[in-house]
């Protein structure tokens, strides 16, 4: 048996989250037809799963406590194991209780929590606007947080600071290319650099 509840505020949440702590598992639909998880059904044909625990925040957060969160610089999300693959904790909970995200669509925090599962602050949008979010919320990686990146904050600041030397000069220097040392001088890229101190 699957629990499902309409949601109308955040008393029928605790009602649906009571229940599955007093079951003390979560049961996924349409698993019954899946020979290779047979195994690890119980005996009326439901898939055993470990229980989802979370605390509450001042914000209203449920920030899942039982399974564990990826990497902030791969997001944070809290994942877990399920048909073999890795998945996003906070999609399940959506579709566990709102159905399937439809094709082309992901499911977004509006608390921008990413270890929270609450259902009521979970919404549907394309990926395009995920990435709207993040930028109008000022959650974006920035300069060496970015994975790709080759230079330092400290670098950026040698590179400000020194006004003889070619982009193509420090470009070589620094192993980047002459135009990413001039976006730097005209402040196109590396912007959350405090250019005051230079």
């Amino acid at each position: 048996m699957t629990i499902l509840v309409s949601l109308s505020g955040v008393k029928k949440l605790m009602i649906h989250y009571k229940i599955i702590k007093k079951v003390g598992e979560i049961y996924f639909r349409n698993m019954e037809n899946n020979q290779e998880n047979k195994g690890k059904m119980k005996d009326d044909g439901r898939f055993k799963r470990k229980p989802i625990e979370f605390i509450i925040d001042d914000n209203g957060c449920f920030v899942c406590t039982s399974h564990y969160a990826s990497s902030e610089e791969s997001g944070g999300h809290i994942r877990y194991w399920f048909d073999k693959k890795v998945s996003v904790m906070h999609k399940f909970i959506y579709n566990e209780l709102f159905g399937e995200v439809p094709e082309g669509l992901v499911v977004r925090h509006t608390c921008d929590n990413p270890k929270c599962i609450n259902p009521e602050h979970l919404i549907l949008g394309t990926q395009g606007d995920n990435v709207r979010d993040k930028v109008e919320r000022n959650r974006q990686a920035k300069g060496e947080k970015v994975h790709t990146s080759k230079l330092t904050e400290e670098h950026v600041l040698e590179i400000l600071k020194d006004k003889s030397s070619t982009n193509a000069d420090l470009g070589r220097k620094y192993g980047v290319i002459a135009d990413a040392i001039s976006k730097i001088r005209l402040g196109i890229t590396w912007k959350h650099v405090n250019r005051e101190t230079v």
